[in-house]
């Protein structure tokens, strides 16, 4: 018999082979729908607090850039909130500036870092909490 005719058969589950066969198979498949669900919502989280962090570092590099006075409380109010994420990336590179615009190269770099480590985070999420297929196969592979 052929791989492809081998994975083409039909499964236990589907010849009627009893009710605790079909149940623990329903079991499966809802168990696995709701480990799916649970980090797709963890992935959405992820992705909700790296925006927010990349939009207030954004506002930052744009406020700098148009010379933005700094004693104001909207400045003041965005330098305060990302100087926390700002701070090990501070001394990476000079800034440089011309008439009251400042260019923050390391911000941008910051915003890079974040992005990736937060898709870093949400591959190892789903490569270590996803159920592996059951009968070999991946991403696309017939189930």
């Amino acid at each position: 018999m052929s791989r492809q005719a081998a994975n083409q058969e039909p499964s236990p589950e589907g010849q009627g082979g009893g009710s605790e066969t079909g149940g623990a198979a329903a079991s499966r498949n809802s168990e696995s729908r709701s480990r799916r669900q649970t980090l797709a919502k963890a992935t959405q989280i992820v992705w909700l607090v790296t925006s927010v962090l990349e939009v207030l570092i954004g506002i930052r590099v744009l406020l700098k850039l148009l010379g933005a006075n700094p004693q104001a409380g909207f400045a003041q109010f965005i330098y305060g909130i990302t100087a926390v994420f700002l701070a090990p990336f501070r001394a990476l590179f000079s800034a440089p500036s011309a008439a009251g615009s400042v260019l923050e190269i390391s911000s941008l770099v910051a915003m890079l870092v974040y992005a990736l480590l937060a898709w870093g985070i949400i591959r190892i999420m789903w490569v270590s909490l996803e159920e592996p297929p059951e009968r070999g196969g991946g991403p696309g592979a017939p189930a």
